[in-house]
């Protein structure tokens, strides 16, 4: 469950781009938002939903998972993952999510609607996943009676999310505008271009391994296809500061950042202990490091698996039980000793 197909390939071809996501927001109609709904009328819109789902064929198989069967510590690594929201993890009552088998496919039943279908693909996939995604919900519309009119479009719990109900965001890796402190004047300019810039875990987790998702706001009165384009026109121009800063960088800065990689290489090859935002700065630092192709006999690909791998969910998850803080950070050093023994 740890190193599914899209984290274990081999193929990390892009720097900067690290995945892409295509969520849709339904709800049934004849039933009250997840907020406003009985226990009893969940538990019908859940067996509906489930009904439909099972009935569906999807390109991996889906499996539907139950909250109250799996351990804290595997909530946390699904969050890590970005299958579930925190509202989800943390619902007092019976909650269940659907997942396929090389987790590309997730769907939420009763967060804030009720129905919440995500495709999430490696790296430059935001069209194909608009594809395996739209395919998804023009199947369960033939099942589901989706709350719909040709006014407003599909109706959903929060109003930013009424019209598609689509959120699409693109994860980006942007170490060098945040080294030269210019990434808060350009997610300033694209918030006035209607969109939003977020950190790892969404909202309000800051500036984590310099990892930012970039994301639509507008749902209403655009269709799906031009959302994605404008989204891909100001990512391309973000893409465009980061290559040229690190260009920069390398040309006329390359000492310094030689010394960056390599006090960052000792402290990762040498810790006993680990926290997750100290390693997860280090790991970055090296992860800049291979991909302006200075000397480090590191394959980009242990990098990006080990960004993942070192979240406490995700430590917890290797290690099969809940784990103390401390019990956390030395594995973590230990995990990150181990693959980078050959450098």
């Amino acid at each position: 469950m740890v190193t599914k197909p899209w984290l274990a390939s081999s193929d990390v071809s892009d720097d900067i781009v690290i995945s892409s996501r295509v969520r849709l927001a339904r709800n049934l109609s004849g039933f009250p938002f997840p907020c406003r709904a009985s226990a009893r009328q969940k538990i019908q819109i859940a067996k509906v939903i489930r009904e439909a789902v099972n009935s569906t064929l999807f390109h991996s198989p889906v499996e539907e998972i139950f909250l109250s069967q799996i351990s804290d510590f595997a909530k946390i690594f699904l969050l890590e993952r970005h299958v579930i929201s925190k509202e989800h993890a943390m619902a007092q009552e019976e909650r269940s999510f659907f997942l396929s088998s090389d987790e590309s496919i997730s769907f939420m039943v009763n967060e804030e609607d009720h129905l919440r279908m995500q495709i999430l693909m490696k790296g430059r996939g935001l069209k194909e996943s608009w594809t395996v995604l739209d395919a998804i919900d023009t199947s369960l519309m033939e099942k589901l009676n989706f709350a719909f009119t040709e006014q407003y479009g599909f109706l959903t719990q929060c109003p930013t999310n009424v019209g598609t109900g689509m959120r699409a965001s693109i994860m980006l890796h942007l170490p060098a505008i945040v080294m030269i402190d210019r990434h808060k004047s350009i997610f300033e300019t694209i918030a006035k271009m209607g969109l939003m810039v977020r950190g790892l875990y969404g909202e309000g987790s800051g500036c984590i391994g310099q990892m930012f998702q970039i994301s639509n706001q507008l749902t209403l009165g655009i269709n799906e296809e031009n959302i994605l384009k404008r989204l891909w026109q100001v990512v391309d121009q973000v893409l465009l500061q980061e290559k040229t800063v690190r260009e920069d960088l390398l040309k006329n800065h390359r000492r310094f950042m030689e010394d960056k990689f390599y006090r960052a290489l000792g402290v990762l090859k040498n810790a006993r202990f680990m926290s997750f935002s100290e390693s997860i700065d280090l790991l970055s630092t090296l992860w800049l490091g291979c991909s302006m192709n200075l000397p480090f006999d590191l394959e980009k690909n242990i990098l990006f698996q080990l960004f993942f791998l070192t979240q406490p969910g995700h430590i917890q998850m290797l290690e099969e039980k809940s784990m103390t803080s401390e019990q956390r950070d030395a594995k973590r050093a230990d995990l990150i000793r181990q693959n980078l023994v050959m450098v």
